[in-house]
């Protein structure tokens, strides 16, 4: 189907509505509001998010692809029931509303691949029942945030090809005892990585690669037992690297710590000493 998308007064107890594979454009009409009982909403299409998005009290699933374009209306924060937000590979610009902290029950939000800027909206970090985020390739600026609910969910974080800048707040990791995925690499971030503790972590994919991070590798990192990606290459790290750190990283298979100012110390050659399993070593 081609043209615009049916600007009717749209009303009744529609709960499913799928138009992928469409190529609607013009944007969704106000009139969209109107479906209340609505649930899942897929549109393949053009143009901006209403602010009658709003409206949908009861849905729970927004998945847009196309060239939808614009800014997402801070009204999307009345969507309470709401679990999965995929808005990924689109023309979205502008920040990221603070009203997307309001959505207590979101599960999965991708918003990968478009133009957004401005802060990340730290409300975020607090929703318990968030697994999924994926801010990558976008121009987002500012810190990462350094405060986040101790009951988090949180298992995948990808903020990588941003414009990040500041440091990587340490204490993210212990408080984050579901994370398995951290990917801040082709960012700004600066300063040193100081040591935390490590408690229980689930940690299995480190990527900080091409930042500007310096000073010593904390040896806490190594204390991260199910990692199988540790990447650090281009950054300004220094000092000396003991290889018998990881020693203890049975599940490593890619290691990237390629820099100009950092040493490795080799175990003497009457220490029993094994490396892990890797398929990439740089």
């Amino acid at each position: 189907m081609r043209g615009h998308f049916p600007k009717s007064n749209w009303t009744g107890l529609l709960k499913f509505l799928d138009v992928i594979g469409t190529r609607f454009s013009g944007g969704l009409p106000n009139s969209i509001g109107g479906l209340k009982f609505l649930e899942d909403l897929n549109v393949e299409g053009t143009g901006e998010l209403p602010d009658s998005i709003g409206n949908l009290v009861s849905l729970k699933s927004l998945y847009l692809t196309g060239s939808f374009a614009g800014s997402i209306p801070a009204s999307i924060g009345n969507l309470t029931q709401i679990t999965d937000i995929h808005l990924s590979d689109q023309n979205f610009i502008g920040e990221l509303p603070f009203s997307l902290g309001k959505l207590e029950h979101l599960t999965s939000l991708t918003l990968d691949g478009n133009n957004f800027s401005g802060q990340l909206p730290f409300s975020l970090f607090n929703l318990t029942q968030l697994v999924l985020v994926d801010f990558s390739n976008n121009q987002l600026t500012g810190p990462i945030p350094t405060t986040v609910n101790s009951h988090s969910s949180l298992v995948s974080l990808n903020l990588a090809f941003n414009l990040l800048t500041e440091t990587m707040p340490s204490s993210l990791l212990p408080i984050l005892p579901s994370l398995e995925y951290l990917d801040l690499s082709y960012n700004q971030l600066d300063g040193h990585i100081d040591d935390f503790h490590v408690n229980k972590s689930q940690l299995s994919y480190v990527d900080l690669s091409n930042n500007k991070l310096h000073g010593p590798i904390p040896r806490s990192l190594f204390g991260l037992v199910h990692l199988t990606d540790l990447i650090l290459s281009s950054n300004n790290m220094t000092g000396i690297f003991d290889t018998e750190m990881i020693s203890e990283l049975k599940e490593l298979r890619d290691l990237g710590l390629s820099y100009k100012s950092l040493s490795l110390s080799l175990p003497s050659s009457n220490e029993k000493f094994s490396f892990p399993m890797f398929t990439y070593l740089s």
